[in-house]
């Protein structure tokens, strides 16, 4: 297979290959297109469309609606369109039109085509054609949009009053069309925005629709339209208060309750996304009380403490989530993600055992099926939790998902070919070629360089499997009860791994019973484990630098305008000690926009110059490239330790406002001035309002950094240092569980737990006190035996687990004598 697949990607052989293949099968479909798209994707495209004019010469007659030679049409208009021949592809359009079954593609087509030859008149009547299909595609609306700008104006760059025009056009054809209304609101300012947000916003209010903030948070950048959009909010919330209206200007009738229900979804929305956490939980919780069995508002609260940096409570109220509609796939997805994310991993698997099918375990079939953010999350979690060996077990696993993915194209190869769907084809190969682009890779790779370059600094001990220093700026007992929940954690992790183990040995053996005893012995079939990573090997790797290259050159071919990318490149080939390709990525990443003012590749720039000083002139071909080039990148650079201090110093004054970067500054001037260190990091800035990027997320990074400071340049910091820093941020963030001592994260974590299972009656409804709402309604025992049967659950009876008539019967209504009478009455 991998033989086949090089020679696929290597496309020059391939030419010659598919030439033989013709002169050998020349009355095969197969062989006269298979020579075109192969010159297609070399860029002959001549010879490509020479080849496919011969085969069409020979085609017999062709019938009516025939999709296959409709497609093999448009494939030769988009070769025309990429060889630059616009008007011959648009003749040939327009005389194949009838012959073309995709009369959509047809209109894409042309619709660009006349764009791009300045026939204006002619794209806006394609346009129309388009938004008469379908008025919700943006794309359509973009091509008319600039269809109608280059008409006014001559050029089709966005023109702010000619696209709101356009879009009042399409609104004045199309008075539902829900994207049109949204998309003016991106060209609209005062007053006009206002009476646009407001008749966007009620009906949607009133009727109920939970994306109603995400469309619009696009909107909540512009501070006037911020503003405007509170105001709104606002005035909403006194209409329902006063006289139940949105607004009480306009009528006296009432809204239906369910409008104030979504008003108050949109405000807890909103409260999240200006970070006002608290404001949010008081709105749900107010919400909570009136409709319990409202999905949308438990998951709505596991999202705000999650943005809060409570994972643990997040997971704990996406879990309430779940009880409630234990069908929907996309929270048991959600819940499964935020119990990982809390290091619940056992409850993790449970929850994803619950829509996983087959007889593997819940994470052989996610690996299976490549759910890459499984995997990926899984991998952070275990990182985390120091299980080193099992978050790079992870990581290759996704790596191999990769090379699966690759060698899973040439399964289409025959099919496309056989069936002329070659725009998709060629798509998909092209996909192929940028794969590991992917943002899901991206962060597979970055995550496993900063294991590898933990492990190069830090080697897992043999006796502890911790890595050194592990516990600095931890008291003894608490390093101590580290130590012993890693000890339980490995014997789990083992046990685990023993069973899975035994069932694949299991599965194996049923599998090879049911075998012929020729594929049995066919050694083509390895059995599944044999190729099984070993999480203690790849915690111990004999060169973690080098393992960290295998992930980081795909970043570095395929990722060239991110940032973080070049930064990795230079913490490996710092570590390595090669200056010359240190020099390539500086060299790379100063190309970038704005690159110089990226915290992390400015430290990279400082530390880079810092040893260039101190490894000081010499006349071997690496000094020499090194004095040529440096000065070009950094047109002030002598060679002495003052044009450093100035540098950092200039990216502080460009960025003395933004915290990360001032973080940065000082950590920059602890390896420029190592003398005076502990007075920089006695002066380490600590979160507060005066400064903008404050984040849980940047403040934990920031933390991590002190943390492992004695394995970096930074040098061993005092526990004090991080100890103030710690707290500083927990007073700061005070949901987030990141600044949260170990002891404090386990009792939070078990309180959690425990609050789920009291507080739910069969993982659904809230639990009153003991001495709640039905002691103070002062209701008798008949009403208190509704109130008890108001809160059951058929959960157990839908999914088919009732075995008996008690057994669905919460602990809170044991108290209550029910019959079967009353019991079947209620069923």
């Amino acid at each position: 297979m991998q033989g086949i697949l090089l020679i696929f990607l290597l496309r020059n052989f391939c030419q010659d290959i598919r030439y033989k293949l013709l002169l050998l099968r020349p009355s095969q479909k197969a062989s006269w297109i298979g020579y075109a798209l192969i010159h297609h994707l070399l860029g002959n495209y001549e010879i490509a469309l020479t080849v496919i004019n011969e085969f069409k010469k020979g085609q017999s007659e062709i019938p009516q609606f025939d999709y296959e030679h409709s497609e093999l049409l448009l494939y030769q208009a988009m070769i025309m369109l990429e060889a630059g021949k616009e008007h011959a592809a648009l003749e040939h359009l327009n005389q194949c039109s009838n012959e073309i079954v995709d009369k959509i593609s047809l209109l894409e087509m042309k619709a660009q085509l006349h764009l791009k030859l300045g026939q204006y008149e002619e794209a806006i009547e394609c346009s129309w054609s388009l938004i008469d299909r379908n008025q919700e595609n943006s794309l359509y609306l973009e091509l008319l949009a600039q269809a109608n700008t280059a008409l006014v104006s001559g050029i089709t760059d966005a023109n702010t009053e000619t696209t709101k025009k356009t879009y009042e056009s399409v609104i004045a054809r199309y008075p539902r069309s829900r994207l049109s209304r949204r998309l003016i609101l991106n060209y609209c300012s005062g007053d006009e925005f206002l009476q646009r947000l407001d008749a966007y916003l009620k009906p949607y209010i009133r009727k109920g629709v939970p994306p109603l903030f995400i469309q619009l948070v696009g909107l909540l950048n512009d501070s006037e339209k911020l503003s405007a959009f509170e105001s709104l909010l606002t005035k909403y919330r006194n209409g329902m208060s006063a006289i139940g209206s949105l607004d009480a200007q306009e009528s006296n009738e009432k809204e239906a309750p369910t409008t104030d229900v979504w008003l108050n979804y949109l405000l807890a929305q909103y409260y999240n996304f200006k970070r006002r956490y608290q404001e949010a939980i008081e709105i749900i919780d107010s919400q909570l009380l009136s409709t319990p069995t409202l999905v949308d508002f438990y998951v709505l609260k596991a999202d705000v403490f999650h943005d809060a940096g409570d994972y643990i409570t997040a997971s704990r109220w996406m879990e309430e989530a779940q009880s409630l509609d234990t069908a929907d796939r996309f929270i048991n997805a959600r819940c499964t993600k935020f119990m990982v994310e809390a290091h619940r991993l056992e409850d993790a698997t449970n929850m994803a055992s619950k829509f996983t099918r087959g007889n593997t375990s819940p994470k052989e079939y996610l690996s299976e099926m490549q759910c890459m953010w499984f995997l990926l999350d899984n991998a952070r979690a275990l990182k985390e939790m120091g299980r080193l060996g099992d978050a790079l077990k992870l990581c290759h696993e996704v790596q191999q998902h990769y090379r699966n993915i690759l060698d899973d194209q040439l399964d289409f190869h025959s099919y496309c070919l056989r069936k002329v769907t070659l725009r998709s084809y060629v798509e998909t190969l092209r996909l192929e070629d940028r794969l590991r682009d992917h943002q899901s890779y991206f962060d597979t790779a970055q995550l496993a360089v900063e294991i590898y370059l933990q492990l190069y600094s830090q080697p897992l001990d043999s006796i502890d499997e911790s890595p050194h220093g592990e516990n600095d700026g931890m008291s003894s007992s608490e390093a101590k009860k580290l130590r012993n929940k890693q000890r339980k954690a490995a014997k789990r992790a083992e046990a685990e791994a023993a069973r899975a183990r035994a069932e694949q040995e299991r599965r194996e053996q049923a599998a090879r019973s049911r075998q012929p005893a020729s594929e049995e012995a066919n050694a083509d079939n390895p059995s599944i484990g044999e190729n099984d990573l070993d999480a203690n090997l790849l915690a111990r790797p004999e060169d973690p630098l080098e393992e960290a290259s295998k992930f980081l050159l795909p970043l570095l071919d395929l990722s060239p305008k991110i940032i973080e990318a070049y930064c990795l490149a230079f913490e490996v080939y710092e570590r390595k000690r090669k200056f010359l390709l240190m020099l390539k990525w500086i060299s790379r990443g100063l190309q970038l926009t704005n690159s110089r003012d990226n915290p992390w590749f400015h430290e990279c720039c400082v530390r880079f110059l810092l040893q260039l000083h101190s490894r000081g002139k010499s006349d071997d071909v690496v000094g020499k490239v090194l004095t040529s080039e440096v000065p070009k990148l950094f047109s002030e650079w002598p060679e002495n330790i003052s044009f450093v201090q100035e540098y950092n110093k200039r990216f502080n004054h460009r960025n003395q406002d933004t915290y990360p970067h001032v973080f940065r500054y000082t950590l920059c001037q602890c390896l420029i001035d190592p003398q005076h260190r502990d007075n920089y990091l006695s002066k380490i800035p600590l979160p507060n309002d005066n400064f903008k990027g404050v984040t849980w997320q940047e403040c934990r990074t920031c933390l991590d950094i002190l943390r492992r400071g004695q394995w970096t340049l930074l040098g061993r910091c005092d526990p004090s240092v991080i100890e103030k820093y710690r707290s500083a941020c927990n007073e700061y963030f005070p949901m987030a569980n990141a600044f949260l001592t170990t002891s404090q994260i386990d009792i939070l974590r078990q309180n959690m737990i425990e609050a789920a299972n009291s507080s739910a009656i069969s993982g659904v409804f809230l639990t009153p006190n003991d001495k709640d709402q039905l002691s103070e309604l002062n209701t008798d025992h008949e009403s208190k035996l509704s109130n008890e049967f108001s809160r059951l659950t058929t959960e157990p009876m839908v999914n088919g687990d009732l075995k008996d008539s008690t057994s669905w019967i919460p602990q809170s209504c044991k108290q209550v004598t029910v019959t079967n009478k009353a019991t079947d009455i209620v069923v």
